[in-house]
Parts: structure tokens; C-alpha cells; sequence
């Protein structure tokens, strides 16, 4: 009975290590339901709910549905729950929910929203589209089986005849995935009123801004036409364009017909990069050791039995996904190629010393490096640590926290001592700070180092006006008295 329990855990233990090798896989649809004036939705709603009641999809992005239409696709289908709110200021009429898997995933309510497609997306009202008000529904979503997380952005562009308000919608749903407040993967569903032939607004999604994008279906089939209502294709599934990213299988549904648009739908693999400590400086521990940068001087060795300057690394964003760990002495890791030991002494990041961020769990990562390898500690104490291990176990899972210095400014190494707090965080156009000494001095930072606020406070509470900052990540630097605290601050 022991030997058998024992396999039993090993089986289990073999699928997580290959589960979380490959990513996890979500299948998705997209589906313009089209709204019911004159069109039998009575007549349709049956088949409608067949077509998800038959292929199942975890993450279900629709357009024109009402909030009654709604409720009765939840009726006749079963283990959904929606997300998202009618595009109609007074709260009637279209809306963009997006469907998803409730024994599948949970909502991350604080990270997840829903803007309109003008200059001002946080107020209801028509922009682009002179015609109609146009919403995006997004959603960050959390798996329960792994933990990991991911975004869906899921639109409804204007019609064909606004060509530039197209454009001007690609470009600010873009824009807003760009500056989401936690880097996980995105995916991208919607009608977006666009055939495949236009050189924008779909070429802009996919090439056009820092934030690249994948056709799902093109992925799988780079040809041939395809058609998903009105003789043309209208409707999509995108995914990040990286390589930790795939599509295993897409198609369109044609039979039963129930709107006047087809579904879309795609099984898609995404890789992990959820929660990145980016700007965190962090720590890594494998047993009871802490791995150490050695100044850049000899390999990077897994052997400290606490945290000093050496064993502090800053995560940088190396774009893709990735990281890149600055050491203390202002150079990057690098995992050589999993030729020799790992050393930290680059003064740029190239390919060599990115890597994917493998959350094992809340606390555990592996490191997996661009030679499709895995960092591993063993015999961290003696030649150095190294990039050639190609699965995680012990060895290769480092638990990891943020050390006492928790952002740079430029080159000045901050520490952390000073009590204070910032609510709510991500704020959206008011930050209090609640301090419990006097005379405290608080500084603001852009990313790029930009001073954009420098005040003394007494002890107590105090709001901040943050309205015209603009979306993204900044850093506070609090000072008394020498001491200083870093804290990164997120703005909706």
C-alpha cells in the first residue's frame, strides 16, 4: 500500500513538473452574439447556448449581448459566471462581457475593469465611434490548478465605415494592455470589425506598438480564406508573440447557426510569467544557502548563510516576458550559455542573460534561461552555479522574497526602515500616505527617473492628488533622518 501511495505521488509530482514546463493551456472563444432587435433572438438563444454547452470553452469574449441575453446563456448552459458591465451610461443596452470557467479561475476584481474606446476610456460616453459608445471588457484571471495569472481584453471596434476610429481603438487597447499594473500574459477577443486585408487597425495590434500580438488562427493556418460572417472574417483571437506562447488548435464553428457572426475558437498555451517582481530587489535561497553575485569577481555560487549587498538582485523587465537580475555592483547575470558557471559581470542584458520567471508557487520560482535550460544550484559552493538542467526539482527551485533594499533610482541603492503605507495601491486619482513620524520627506519617481513630486509631511494621513499622472508604475522614495524606504506604486 506504501509503494503504491508513493507512485501515485510521483505520477502526480511528474505531471506538475510537466504542466508548469509547458505553460497552461486555455481554450477560448470568440463570439459576436448580435443583438435582438428584429433578429428571433427567442429563436436563437437555444442554439446559441448548444454551441458553448458543446466545445466548452474556458474563456468565452462576446459582443452585443444585453444583460437579460445574458442571464439566459447562464440558464441553459452551466458552470459560467460573467464579468463586465453594459456599454450605456444609464447601464441598459450592449456590452462586451466575457464568459469564463468558475471551477477554472478566479477574478483578480482589483486588476480587471472595463474603459470605452475614446481619449477619456475611464468616462462612459461615445468617442471614436460617433455612433455608439464602444467598451472594452478586460479581466485578469487566476487558475486555480497553478496559481499563475493572465489578462483578456475583449472588444468590440467600430463599424467598418470609421476606418481611423479602428485605428485609434487598436492603438489605445494597446496602449492600455502596455500599461496594465501586473505584467501576466494577454490575450486579445473580440469583433474587431477589421478584415484580415487592412494594413490597420490588425497590423497595428500585431506589429505596431512594444506590446506584439499573434492571430491564433494564422498561427495554425497561414492560408486560405476563412470566414467568421458577412463573407469575410471580422472576429479574433490574439496571443502575446512570444515563444513561450502557441496555439495548438483553432477553428471556426459554423453549424448550428445562431447570430450573424461565427464563432471563433482557440486552444491556446501560454507561458508563465505571472507576478514578475519587476523592480523588486529580491533574494534567492536554495536549502538554507542564499545565492551570491561574489561582486562580479569569481562564478555566482549558492553558499551564503545570509543576505548581504552580494546577494541582493534587482529584476529588471528584459521584454518578452523576461527578466534580467542586476546585481549590486551594477552588472547582470548571465547564464553563459550552460557552457560554464554562471557569472555576474555583463554591464547590458542580451539574450544570454534574460530569463523566464517560472513561478513554482507564491514564494518558489525556477529560472529558465535562453538556451532552454534551467539555473540549478548544485555544487553552487564549489565550481559555481549553472544554466543546463532541462526540468525543475530541487535543485532548480529557489525560494525568493524581496531584500531589504527594494528599488534603485538610478544607481542609488534605497534601503528600507522608515513605517509608512500607501492605500489604495493601484489608485486611480487619489493616494493617501499614512506616516508615523514627523517630518517625512516623500518623493516621487517615474520609472525613468523623472522627479514628479517632492513634499515634506507631518505624521498622519494625507491624500495626494495623482489625477494627471499618467497610467503605470512609479516609485516612492520616503526619507527620515538617513534612513529611506522605496515603495512601488501603481496608477489606473
Amino acid at each position: 500500500m506504501i509503494k503504491k501511495r508513493y507512485l501515485i505521488y510521483l505520477s502526480a509530482l511528474f505531471y506538475f513538473f510537466i504542466f508548469n514546463l509547458h505553460g497552461q493551456d486555455i481554450k477560448v472563444m470568440s463570439y459576436n452574439m448580435q443583438q435582438p432587435y428584429g433578429t428571433n433572438w427567442d429563436r436563437r438563444v437555444d442554439n446559441a447556448a448548444s454551441i458553448i454547452n458543446t466545445h466548452q470553452p474556458d474563456i468565452l469574449g462576446t459582443q452585443e449581448l444585453h444583460g437579460y441575453m445574458r442571464d439566459q446563456i447562464l440558464g441553459r448552459t452551466s458552470g459560467y459566471s460573467t464579468y463586465g458591465i453594459s456599454r450605456e451610461c444609464d447601464g441598459s443596452g450592449e456590452s462586451s462581457y466575457i464568459f469564463y470557467k468558475t471551477n477554472k479561475y478566479d477574478v483578480d476584481y482589483a486588476n480587471s475593469g472595463t474603459f470605452w474606446l475614446k481619449d477619456d476610456y475611464w468616462n462612459c460616453g461615445r468617442g471614436y465611434d460617433p455612433d455608439y459608445n464602444r467598451v472594452v471588457t478586460y479581466v485578469r484571471f487566476r487558475d486555480k490548478a497553478t496559481g499563475n495569472h493572465f489578462y483578456v481584453y475583449n472588444s468590440h471596434f467600430p463599424m467598418v465605415s470609421y476606418h481611423g476610429a479602428r485605428v485609434q481603438s487598436a492603438e489605445l487597447l494597446c496602449q492600455r494592455a502596455i500599461n496594465r499594473a501586473i505584467k501576466d500574459p494577454v490575450i486579445f477577443t473580440g469583433d474587431f470589425n477589421s478584415t484580415e486585408g487592412e494594413i490597420n487597425p490588425i497590423e497595428y495590434i500585431k506589429n505596431g506598438s512594444s506590446l506584439k500580438m499573434r492571430d491564433t488562427y494564422r498561427e495554425v493556418y497561414p492560408t486560405g480564406s476563412v470566414t467568421t460572417g458577412f463573407g469575410t472574417r471580422l472576429d479574433y483571437i490574439f496571443i502575446e508573440n512570444q515563444s513561450s506562447n502557441s496555439t495548438l488548435s483553432t477553428y471556426v464553428v459554423n453549424s448550428p447557426v445562431a447570430s450573424d457572426h461565427l464563432p471563433i475558437v482557440a486552444t491556446v498555451r501560454i507561458g508563465g510569467h505571472s507576478n514578475l517582481p519587476i523592480g523588486q530587489t529580491i533574494w534567492l535561497q536554495n536549502g538554507n544557502k542564499y545565492v551570491s553575485s561574489n561582486d562580479g569577481g569569481s562564478p555566482i555560487t549558492c553558499d551564503r548563510p545570509s543576505v548581504q549587498d552580494w546577494e541582493k538582485f534587482l529584476v529588471v523587465d528584459a521584454g518578452g516576458g523576461r527578466v534580467a537580475l542586476k546585481g549590486s555592483n551594477g552588472k547582470y547575470v548571465s547564464c553563459e550559455n550552460g557552457y560554464s558557471a554562471m557569472t555576474c559581470n555583463r554591464v547590458s542584458y542580451d539574450d544570454w542573460e534574460k530569463f523566464e520567471w517560472v513561478a513554482v508557487s507564491s514564494d518558489e520560482v525556477a529560472l529558465f534561461g535562453f538556451n532552454n535550460k534551467y539555473v540549478s544550484s548544485e555544487n553552487g559552493s564549489t565550481s559555481g552555479m549553472n544554466c543546463n538542467r532541462h526540468a525543475y526539482q530541487g535543485w532548480e527551485v529557489f525560494r525568493w522574497g524581496t531584500a531589504n533594499s527594494s528599488a534603485r533610482v538610478g544607481d542609488e541603492v534605497v534601503e528600507l526602515s522608515v513605517e509608512n503605507s500607501f492605500y489604495p495601491n493601484p489608485c486611480v486619482d487619489k493616494l493617501t500616505f499614512a506616516n508615523s513620524e514627523p517630518n517625512v520627506s516623500l518623493s516621487i519617481y517615474s520609472l525613468s527617473g523623472h522627479l514628479l513630486l517632492d513634499r515634506t509631511y507631518k505624521e498622519g494621513k494625507h491624500d495626494i492628488d495623482v489625477s494627471d499622472f499618467k497610467e503605470g508604475i512609479y516609485v516612492a522614495k520616503v526619507q527620515k533622518e538617513g534612513q529611506t524606504q522605496t515603495v512601488k506604486l501603481y496608477k489606473k
